[in-house]
């Protein structure tokens, strides 16, 4: 959450609530990792990726996303049992 304040041409200062949202990177080496934004390019952005980066990006998901565990050995992110449960019953 950030609050800003806007004085420049206001006699009272109006406080703005940004909600920043949640999403989490998951990356062809294996790693997954959570960064903030106002969007998926914003939270990159601000986590110090470039353009670039995106080639080693494998995909990414909404909020602080456990569903998915990496396979060493197929070199590839699979779905958790749980989620598998949940998701196709």
């Amino acid at each position: 959450m950030v609050l800003v304040s806007i004085s420049k041409y206001q006699r009272n200062s109006v406080l703005i609530k940004i909600t920043m949202n949640k999403f989490t990177l998951f990356w062809l080496t294996g790693k997954r990792e959570v960064v903030e934004g106002n969007d998926i390019v914003d939270a990159m952005n601000k986590a110090g990726y470039s353009q670039g980066a995106v080639r080693a990006l494998d995909f990414h998901a909404k909020n602080d996303n456990t569903d998915y565990i990496w396979n060493a050995d197929e070199r590839k992110w699979d779905l958790t049992p749980e989620a598998r449960k949940r998701l196709f019953g």
